[in-house]
């Protein structure tokens, strides 16, 4: 799963705020 939380985390640096951000 840390592959997911690494692309989560990229996103919302990003400036991208996905579900799965939220939901973690």
């Amino acid at each position: 799963m840390t592959r997911a939380l690494d692309e989560a985390r990229a996103a919302a640096a990003r400036g991208e705020v996905p579900l799965v951000a939220v939901v973690v």
